[in-house]
């Protein structure tokens, strides 16, 4: 890209992505591109100079080549380019190099220009370059950081574009800006363009000129933008004053926009309206104010412009000082000012200097006129405040105009007595000022609606829209400004002298011009007429008033009805003498025109009006109209007319009206060459027609229909307008667009109906006429016939073309593209509606002939003899930039016309017909396919919605276009397609060679169509009937505009809209969730797949925070869409998990500080207190703080209640990121180390509560907060509904009611009856559950479901009342009910029954049963234990499931094969036998029970009793384990921790024996009625055992002998020496754990492996380490608890020796007992009991037990031995 264009367009674009299209990236591009490109804003539009190497380099390019920026190696140029680039380096005097790179630019974007050579490209992108320069000094200063707006941009981004634009004027932007701006001249860069055939077509020198325009444009909008945001300093200011004083205005008197720009940068220099704000604001403004804070600012100002040197403009000069003038009054406001007093007290005389300049009359006809006035909005703001600041800061003066204006008008007043001429020396001012007031505000673009501040209520407007000042705020004093403006407003309309009269009228008519100005500005009207104040017209109240008015209306309808003159008669030129004089019309006019813009903006008033009785403004109008006035004034009644016709229900009686006054439209206005009263008819019935259209207008009076009114416009106006003569030439447009317009609407309201054509008829005056068909009708047949309508139509259309492609001005330009589009439109209505008009003409009976309108196009032009109307239309194209409405409505006519094959070759044949014509077609054809590219950038808050409107334009543009190739390609050859894709027509189309950029352009976007078509299948309904739907859809077809056959679903159109905005919407929505999930998969992958340690815990832990807040916030509002509910609880679940995780894995890091350093001590409970909060603050949890998770748990709870009673499976997402949330507040596993406790269990007691504790307090707080409505649902879903929720909702339960000390939810739960249903669903489950285990289960997740089920039951069984709660609602008895424990499967040795490959994730029959079984095993346990109160109770009904199941029990006692899972079975059952299996407990039955069953009971007790016993010689001491051939060998870590649970479930069993041996014992001491015997008395066991072959299998004992007492004490030996084993091995666990980071790796590996069989390898060393301490926690805590099972068994054993009462034993068994005692329990034993205390029991609460037993064993044995 050329150095002088390539790098200003990238410049300009970031500019644009930075400042206009907030792209945040963007920000940093734009920093490191305005500092790369700095110089070029300093040097601003100084080219690279020509330089002697660089001539020499190029002018030998042709054979050396040269070196290109941004191309590798060197190039040879051809001759003619280097010619040109010396001819285009003269020209701009650029540097040689810098002209070849323009010229290779060119070149290169030619395909953008058809048409064009590079050398006129070059010249284009030469000014286009120095435009983005002026173009992004603009957008940069208007970013700038000032007084009068923002572009709310980021505080980073405006401080940026301040310092940068600072830096500019440091270095004189000013000079330089102004300098350019008098160099740049179009006409001289015309001139020397011309020389050098630098210009092309029209078109490429309107295009230079714009840019040169806007060149210069953009440079002086800098300046206003500066001014407007930071004044200019005093030098600045002197050298801007120095340029308007040699400024000219333009050949209309107005100036012109660049200068417009540089006087509003002035005015804005001297703006002092910031004194009225508040003190603070005005104290910053002062200090940054070069007016005051610059030294001599004010003196050096002053002087300059009290400088009697007239300027070249005196009014410009004037205008000038009365802003200087406000500008000292407004300083000399401030306080302190008293040093400026020379200078603030000449404001006076300078503001007189102003107003004898006409300073008034300037702003009028040169500022407020100019044509950029209105597009700029502070350019408005600044006048209004000019005037504002004239009116209220210098009331005498403006009373002083008032004087001079009353004296002059007496002055004229007796002039005319004595009937000579006023004097010439008479002054204006006034009247200037109010004309000025009327024409500034009489346009209202941006809606700013400035005059309210000329409006000062009485009473307040019930309105919230008021902008700009404090009308309708109830009971607040409006501001001194507002005031003072309304009381001129009022008191210049008193008294009111008549030479200001009128301006005074069109000043009212400015400030009218808005909907709540209009409503003021009608209430003083009528508030005038009250008055009682008589004046000099005679009439009663102010002659500015509605009273008034009327009332002088209707007394000239009284005068001039009197002598109507006859139709014919022509004596207008002599108004009879009580005519109406030119005074008296011109005040009519203006109050007729002040009437029309109160009624048009202000519906009340236009009602008011008209219902009020005395005034009936519209019969009087209707009157006047009939009477001989002159047809201006007649022009203006029916405009205001028009404005009351804007409403429906006065438009209707309107029509009646009409119809009766018969208004005539003489042929007055042709002789006089002006046409007010035509367009003034033309605009009431274009009103009218849209307000309300009555279809039987005239009934009565004449054949009823609009037809009347349609021949005169048509007949009259419109094909008259062409031939007419015209004093002012844009007055022909405008008459050819208000009549087009009214065409436009008729047709584009019509639709053909079956009756319009069938002739109507009606009685009228006795004979049957024949009614007019609608306007509709009578238009679509002109428009299909060779009619004078259609042929002026394309005339026009022909006149309009020509006329803008000399792309000059010329006048009412606005008014003739206006007339041009209405045509285009009504041609392109007649193409939609003429094939339904064209059949129902051929099915009526009318004799009338129509043609197609496409071959009425083809016909020829009578005044080229050519057939080129279709070429004129198309011609349009060409103009798509400047005017895509026009582009648009010719690309849909093309369209429309192409289908018809016969057409198309005729349209090659015309469109090739003329070389430079058709070069102009394609060129169209391309400016508007291309047009996506040319963005422009506007300020976002002007004009944006005209930019969208207009974006949509041009895009509808394309689309007709695109079709237009469509269609053209599916005709033959050679066809529009074929053309405008650039293949050779003449040949055929496989021979052509395309080389054409351009075209390739067209078939890139073409290629991107398919033209291939799927045909639909036959319709396969599931809801309607098929042969019904085809029969409606063959009930709906027609032919459409293109002779295609058609389905017009007009029937079910509503319900199409109705289902397409549904479909609509669940696209939307589909939309929005796709969005949503993406997101939520992004976080996802953030939160899991990135590496930990890319984001900072902490900073992990506050993001997860702050999208859980958001993604809550954004679901909780009441608008938020329910069907985004499931992706957002997805995303909640992830983000809570993570949150939980992230939290829990801070909270662990104290555990590991070091090695050697555990900074935890562990106390008895095996919990973990704080670090001393010397080395460790913590202040609140973790990083995020407890606040932030209570709010999380708080959005998370009303997100759960948002759900209502649907959703549940939204829910089940939440119920699992509630129950990760509340994980945050579990303690972590801890290492059991059996360490002495350091604190008393009073300072454990009284110690202060640690976060954990805390945390779970706050948290059932918020939770029990939210009262029944959360626990109803909770509930609800645990009990019912989708398995998946059903368990999360359980386990929610589950860890709720594990929490709540207050046990608020268990008693909800118990007194709501959930409990009791959940209990009783254990009956359904009983059958689901029995076909879980045949071999091949159907689903499992009734099996999960219940095992969710059955461990809430057991968390609520662990709190003694709901152990209680359960008793009550008889969870044991349903249990005993059940059947499908007693299904117990055959142990299967050869796996799955005999399944070859058995599936991976079904569990085996056993194991599926054990998942039954199990959980209601550990609820009997848990009640037994949890139950104090009801023990008896419970263990009966424990006792009673026992004995309903009681050959399960049998079988599992009986223990047929060893492994983990029948281990489990063992140590629960044991468990449970011996705390329910008593004799004892058969008396707390709660049956009848006879003596025979009595014995039954007895026997199934025994039975247990005995088989519990016999576990004792199988599962005594370690050496059984040596027995059990584990399974799963293959597997390391399963083999691991398998055998920790085989250990752990034989010590348990042995325990629980002991323990059911010593209820047995206590039950049967002396006090009890039963007596049993335990054990025999021999002590064999224990010798045989300890035999020198340990490894052979003891002989097994069946279970109905009683064991000896010599198992006991092998088990207590055995225990004992267990006991050592487990101990070092705890302790060396122990010692690892404080030391993870030093043990070997292979050592770490194992550890970790037991955890994670898998993928060790592939993990990073600190998750090692974490997974390694994991293991060790969990072996630490394994041995502990063997530890105390061996304890435990020590206790016992050495107890149940002690105690075993000996009843029907012989002599000689004791003798034996004995003897083998003495040996059995020998010193070794004793002391290694005895050591087992002092290590173990001294931590526990039993120390010194043991002690006591030993001695009391010892003293039995003595006694024997005695």
């Amino acid at each position: 890209a050329a150095s002088l264009w390539g790098p200003y367009k990238d410049i300009w674009q970031t500019v644009g992505n930075a400042l206009w299209r907030r792209q945040p990236e963007a920000v940093h591009l734009l920093d490191m591109i305005l500092k790369k490109h700095k110089p070029d804003f300093i040097s601003l539009f100084r080219n690279p100079p020509k330089n002697v190497q660089q001539h020499e380099k190029v002018q030998k390019a042709s054979t050396e080549g040269v070196a290109i920026q941004g191309q590798q190696g060197t190039r040879l140029l051809p001759e003619q380019l280097i010619k040109e680039a010396f001819i285009l380096s003269d020209l701009f005097d650029i540097g040689e190099l810098a002209a070849v790179e323009l010229l290779l630019a060119g070149e290169h974007q030619q395909p953008h220009f058809p048409g064009l050579t590079r050398g006129l490209v070059a010249v284009l992108l030469y000014w286009d370059g120095k435009r983005c320069i002026a173009n992004s000094l603009k957008a940069l200063i208007q970013s700038r950081r000032g007084k009068t707006w923002t572009l709310e941009l980021s505080p980073e981004l405006v401080s940026m574009t301040t310092r940068f634009t600072d830096e500019l004027m440091e270095q004189g932007l000013t000079y330089k800006v102004l300098t350019l701006v008098s160099q740049i001249d179009v006409n001289n860069e015309f001139e020397k363009l011309q020389r050098e055939r630098g210009l092309g077509s029209e078109k490429h020198r309107k295009e230079v000129s714009d840019l040169i325009k806007e060149c210069r444009q953009s440079l002086a909008e800098s300046l206003f933008a500066w001014a407007c945001q930071s004044p200019l300093g005093k030098d600045d200011t002197l050298l801007l004053i120095g340029h308007l004083e040699r400024v000219t205005v333009e050949a209309n008197g107005s100036l012109d926009a660049v200068n417009l720009a540089l006087l509003m940068a002035l005015l804005y220099c001297f703006d002092s309206s910031f004194i009225e704000e508040s003190t603070e604001e005005r104290d910053d403004m002062i200090h940054q104010l070069p007016l005051l804070t610059e030294r001599q600012y004010i003196a050096t100002i002053h002087s300059r412009l009290q400088d009697s040197q007239p300027w070249k403009l005196p009014g410009l000069q004037a205008t000038v000082r009365l802003a200087w003038a406000l500008a000292l009054r407004g300083i000399s406001q401030l306080p302190d000012v008293t040093a400026l007093a020379e200078f603030t007290e000449a404001d006076e005389a300078m503001a007189e200097l102003a107003i004898a300049d006409n300073v008034f009359l300037f702003l009028t006809e040169s500022v407020v006129v100019s044509e950029n006035f209105y597009q700029e909005e502070f350019y408005i703001r600044r006048i209004h405040n000019l005037i504002t600041d004239f009116l209220a800061l210098m009331p005498m003066k403006v009373k002083q105009l008032r004087n001079r204006a009353d004296e002059d008008a007496r002055m004229i007043h007796m002039s005319m007595q004595m009937g000579n001429d006023p004097p010439i020396s008479l002054r204006r001012d006034l009247e200037h000022l109010m004309l000025l007031i009327g024409e500034l505000y009489k346009k209202n673009p941006f809606n700013l609606e400035l005059a309210l501040e000329y409006w000062c209520p009485s009473e307040p407007l019930q309105t919230s829209t008021i902008l700009g000042s404090y009308l309708g705020v109830a009971h607040q004093r409006p501001p001194q400004r507002q005031v003072v403006l309304s009381k001129f407003v009022r008191q210049m309309g008193d008294l009111l002298p008549p030479t200001i009269y009128i301006p005074y009228l069109k000043m009212l008519q400015g400030l009218a011009n808005g909907p709540q100005c209009a409503h003021y500005c009608f209430s003083l009207l009528k508030v005038n007429g009250s008055s009682h104040v008589e004046n000099i017209q005679g009439a009663g109240g102010s002659p500015v008033s509605w009273e008034h008015f009327f009332h002088s209306l209707m007394l000239y309808h009284e005068h001039l009805r009197k002598d109507l003159p006859s139709a014919d008669s022509v004596q207008y030129r002599h108004l009879p003498s009580r005519g109406i004089t030119q005074k008296e019309q011109d005040g009519l006019i203006a109050f007729l025109q002040l009437t029309s813009t109160i009624i048009t903006w202000s519906e009340n008033a236009r009602l008011a009006l008209c219902e009020h009785p005395q005034w009936t403004p519209v019969v009087v109008t209707l009157g006047l109209l009939q009477c001989s006035i002159p047809p201006v004034l007649k022009a203006e009644l029916l405009k205001t007319l028009a404005a009351f016709g804007k409403s429906p229900e006065i438009a209707a009686s309107l029509w009646q009206s009409l119809e009766y006054t018969q208004v005539e439209l003489n042929e007055i206005e042709s002789r006089c060459e002006e046409y007010p009263l035509t367009r003034a008819f033309c605009q009431l019935i274009s009103t009218l027609v849209e307000s309300s259209f009555p279809s039987n207008l005239g009934a009565g009076l004449r054949p009823p229909g609009f037809d009347p009114y349609l021949q005169f416009l048509r007949d009259s106006v419109f094909l008259r307008f062409r031939t007419r003569a015209y004093r002012r030439a844009a007055e022909k447009w405008e008459v050819a667009e208000v009549v087009l317009e009214v065409f436009y609407k008729l047709l584009r309201d019509y639709e053909p109906q079956l009756e319009d054509f069938v002739d109507q008829f009606v009685e009228l005056q006795g004979e049957e006429i024949i009614a007019y068909k609608p306007p509709g009708f009578s238009l679509m047949y002109h428009l299909l016939n060779e009619s004078p309508m259609l042929e002026l139509a394309l005339s026009l259309l022909e006149e309009g073309v020509k006329q803008l492609d000399t792309y000059a001005p010329f006048p009412g330009k606005k008014h003739l593209e206006k007339a041009v589009q209405h045509c285009l439109a009504l041609l392109n209505l007649t193409l939609q509606k003429e094939n339904l008009f064209m059949d129902l003409l051929r099915e009526s009976q009318l004799a009338l002939i129509v043609s197609p309108l496409e071959q009425l196009l083809q016909g020829i032009n009578p005044r080229t003899k050519k057939a080129d109307n279709v070429v004129n239309i198309a011609r349009y194209l060409y103009h798509g930039n400047t005017n895509p409405e026009l582009a648009f409505e010719s690309a849909k006519i093309l369209c429309c016309i192409s289908c018809n094959s016969n057409i198309q070759i005729k349209l090659v044949g015309d469109f090739t017909h003329d070389q430079s014509v058709s070069q102009k077609l394609m060129a169209g054809f391309v400016e508007c396919l291309d047009s996506e590219d040319t963005e422009e950038f506007v300020r976002l808050e002007e004009g944006s919605e005209l930019e969208k409107k207009l974006a949509g334009i041009r895009h509808e543009t394309r689309i007709h276009i695109l079709n237009l190739l469509i269609t053209s390609l599916e005709r033959n050859p050679p066809n529009l397609a074929l053309y405008l894709l650039g293949f050779e027509l003449k040949k055929p189309v496989s021979t052509t060679n395309l080389q054409d950029p351009v075209r390739r352009k067209i078939l890139s976007i073409l290629d991107s169509i398919d033209f291939s078509q799927e045909i639909p299948e036959p319709l396969q309904l599931d809801f309607f009937d098929r042969a019904q739907i085809e029969q409606v859809i063959a009930n709906c077809e027609h032919k459409n505009l293109r002779g295609q056959t058609v389905c017009n679903v007009k029937e079910i159109s509503t319900i199409l809209q109705y289902v397409v905005g549904r479909n609509k919407l669940l696209q939307c929505l589909h939309a929005k969730r796709h969005a949503l999930e993406s997101w939520r998969q992004l976080v996802e992958i953030i939160l899991t797949a990135c590496p930990q340690d890319l984001i900072q815990a902490e900073d992990r832990q506050l993001i997860i925070r702050d999208l859980l807040q958001d993604v809550h916030d954004k679901i909780l509002d009441d608008e938020a869409a329910q069907e985004l509910m499931p992706v957002v609880a997805g995303a909640v679940f992830t983000l809570t998990a993570h949150l939980s995780q992230a939290v829990r894995t801070e909270q662990k890091q104290p555990l590991v500080l070091g090695p050697g350093e555990v900074h935890c001590a562990f106390t008895l409970d095996s919990s973990f207190s704080s670090p001393p909060p010397t080395e460790n603050p913590v202040v609140g949890f973790a990083s995020i703080g407890d606040s932030s998770l209570h709010i999380i748990l708080k959005k998370l709870l009303d997100f759960i209640l948002k759900t209502g009673g649907g959703f549940q499976r939204v829910r089940t997402h939440l119920y699992g990121s509630l129950l990760y949330y509340l994980q945050i507040a579990q303690r972590p596993d801890e290492p059991d180390t059996l360490e002495v406790a350091k604190k008393t269990m009073w300072e454990r007691l009284t110690a202060p509560e640690d976060v954990f504790s805390k945390l779970q307090r706050e948290n059932i707080a918020i939770i029990e907060s939210y009262g029944a409505a959360l626990m109803e649902v909770v509930c609800r879903d645990a009990c019912d509904g989708h398995e998946i929720g059903r368990m999360l909702a359980l386990a929610l339960l589950d860890r709720i009611v594990s929490v709540d000390k207050q046990q608020q939810w268990l008693l909800y739960l118990s007194n709501s009856g959930y409990l009791k249903v959940l209990v009783d669903s254990l009956v359904e489950d009983d059958r689901t559950l029995q076909s879980l285990l045949t071999p091949q289960p159907p689903l499992l997740k009734a099996l999960y479901t219940y095992e969710s089920k059955m461990a809430f039951l057991t968390r609520v069984a662990k709190i003694q009342q709901g152990a209680l709660e359960l008793l009550r609602s008889g969870v044991i008895v349903r249990l005993a009910q059940c059947q499908v424990y007693d299904m117990r499967p055959e142990m299967d040795p050869q796996g799955m029954f005999g399944m070859r490959d058995p599936p991976v994730f079904i569990p085996t029959p056993v194991d599926r049963y054990r998942q039954i079984l199990l959980p209601a095993l550990r609820l009997c346990q848990v009640i037994l234990t949890s139950s104090m109160a009801q023990h008896l109770q419970a263990a009966g009904q424990v006792l009673q499931f026992l004995i309903s199941h009681s050959d399960t029990i049998q079988a599992i006692l009986r223990c047929q094969d060893i492994s983990a899972g029948s281990l489990q079975e063992l140590a629960l059952l044991t468990g449970i036998i011996s705390k329910a299996a008593l004799p004892g407990i058969l008396s707390e039955l709660d049956v009848d029970v006879n003596e025979g069953s009595l014995m039954e009971l007895q026997g199934h007790i025994g039975r247990f009793q005995r088989q519990c016993l016999g576990l004792l010689s199988r599962f005594g001491g370690s050496d059984r384990l040596r027995q059990f051939k584990f399974q799963d060998d293959n597997v390391e870590g399963d083999r691991v921790s398998r055998k920790d649970e085989i250990e752990l479930a034989m010590q348990q069993i042995c325990a629980n024996v002991m323990e059911y041996c010593q209820s047995l014992l206590l039950q049967s001491s002396p006090t009890f009625q039963h007596a049993v015997c335990l054990f025999t008395p021999s002590l064999s066991e224990t010798i045989n055992r300890d035999g020198p072959r340990q490894d052979t299998q003891a002989p097994v004992v069946p279970y109905w002998h009683l064991p000896g007492l010599g198992i006991i004490v092998y088990l207590l030996r055995q225990s004992a020496n267990d006991f050592f084993s487990y101990y070092d091995s705890h302790r060396r666990s122990v010692n690892k754990l404080q030391n993870v980071e030093q043990l070997p790796p292979d050592e770490i590996k194992e550890l970790c492996q037991s955890v994670m069989p898998a993928g060790v390898d592939k993990i990073s060393t600190a998750q090692k380490y974490v997974l390694a301490r994991r293991r060790l926690v969990k072996l630490i805590n394994n041995r502990a608890k063997l530890l105390s099972l061996c304890s435990y068994s020590f206790a016992s054993e050495s107890n149940l020796d002690f105690r075993s009462g000996l009843t029907t034993v012989s002599q000689h068994d004791i003798d034996q007992l004995q003897a083998d005692a003495i040996s059995a329990f020998g010193e070794s034993l004793q002391k290694k009991l005895l050591d087992i205390e002092g290590l173990y029991s001294k931590v526990r609460s039993r120390y010194s037990f043991i002690q006591a037993l030993v001695r009391r064993i010892r003293g039995l044995l003595r006694i024997s031995r005695n």
